[in-house]
């Protein structure tokens, strides 16, 4: 890479260290939810894992950062969550949507695009990162799905959830859409940096193929 692809790349996997460490503290609310719920023990666990899995994806992504750009860059910061409310939902409702919003469509679309990251990458930095963050963020997904499909998971809550889905799936499409003003290039796949096109490609095509069907498979439908 010449100075100024090296400097797109760092740049992109530098948000991606401070998107992990906000994620961190996400889970840290996923898992306090999933424990106020009395939710399997395994699962809360899980929770309470992927707080550290993401402390050290910041970690990881940053220090590839820094790689790329042969240069000090700040740590990953934290900032202030503003998470919805989800006004009128009872307690185990809200506690559900944010497990819902978290790991079954965020998670299982960031897996989707891990996964066709490492399919285009060939810089072996990239490629060995990648697939640790793909085998994680599999795992988190996983967390929402049993927990839609857990017999501890109130008939009534469960039903519930299709009526937020509509907004929640258009929330997560447009957190995905969001455009930094960075100039990437089909160069730049190599390094786990794929076009903002690939990235609306996955992202479709992670809701068609993988959260509608999931979500048909807990016996919830997404209705527009």
């Amino acid at each position: 890479m010449d100075a100024a692809d090296r400097e797109v790349v760092a740049l992109v996997w530098h948000g991606r260290a401070n998107g992990e460490r906000a994620t961190a503290e996400t889970f840290r609310i996923v898992a306090d939810g999933l424990a106020a719920l009395g939710a399997e023990p395994e699962l809360t666990a899980m929770a309470r894992r992927a707080v550290d899995d993401e402390l050290r994806h910041a970690e990881l992504c940053w220090r590839l950062a820094e790689y790329y750009a042969a240069r000090t860059l700040p740590a990953p910061r934290v900032v202030a969550l503003d998470l919805p409310t989800y006004d009128g939902a009872s307690d185990e409702l809200r506690h559900t949507l944010h497990v819902t919003a978290q790991c079954c469509l965020n998670e299982t679309t960031a897996s989707a695009f891990l996964e066709r990251c490492l399919r285009d990458a060939t810089d072996k930095a990239a490629r060995a990162l990648l697939r640790e963050l793909l085998s994680d963020e599999v795992e988190h997904a996983r967390l929402g799905w049993a927990h839609l499909a857990s017999p501890r998971l109130s008939t009534e809550t469960r039903q519930a959830v299709a009526s937020w889905l509509p907004r929640m799936a258009a929330t997560n499409a447009r957190m995905w859409g969001r455009r930094p003003a960075i100039a990437i290039t089909a160069a730049h796949a190599a390094f786990g940096v794929p076009a903002w096109e690939t990235v609306d490609e996955v992202v479709a095509a992670a809701f068609e193929e993988l959260i509608v069907p999931g979500f048909r498979h807990v016996g919830i439908a997404i209705t527009s």
